[in-house]
């Protein structure tokens, strides 16, 4: 199954989400304020314990929040959204998107015969092995037999 190159293009672009759920801008405007006071070591100081106690309230209150959502699903006997929701708050979920092959240049790659490439030349890469052969150790027939006071 072959898509258009505008849809892979479009489609494709790997999105990172670097704010948690719980974030708010209070938090985060406060993380600007305290790298702008990187040189002031007491202002630092108290902005981060400001940092922490907000993000602490508000962890809290979005775990409350899912809590209460949670319940009242198992209140709708909704079992399959609650089961859901139980995932997503404990962090259990799987993504459901498969891993982009991307080449060394590290470009997605969308083709086929380019993916086979890729995976034969890492497999090669994988199993190479360049040490010399090692020449088969021999037993001496000059060595004395062992006895069996030695055992």
């Amino acid at each position: 199954m072959h898509f258009n190159p505008f849809f892979r293009e479009e489609h494709l672009i790997e999105k990172k989400d670097i704010r948690k759920s719980w974030m708010n801008d209070n938090i985060l405007q406060l993380m600007e304020e305290r790298r702008k006071s990187k040189n002031d070591k007491i202002m630092y100081n108290t902005i981060q314990r400001q940092i922490r106690t907000e993000i602490r309230k508000s962890k809290e209150n979005w775990l409350k929040s899912q809590c209460e959502e949670i319940e009242s699903l198992e209140q709708k006997h909704n079992t399959f959204y609650m089961h859901k929701k139980v995932k997503q708050a404990a962090g259990l979920q799987k993504s459901n998107t498969a891993s982009k092959l991307r080449d060394q240049q590290g470009n997605i790659i969308t083709d086929r015969n380019q993916e086979i490439c890729i995976w034969t030349k890492y497999i090669q890469e994988l199993f190479d092995d360049t040490r010399s052969e090692q020449p088969p150790s021999y037993i001496c027939d000059d060595q004395l037999p062992i006895t069996s006071g030695e055992v």
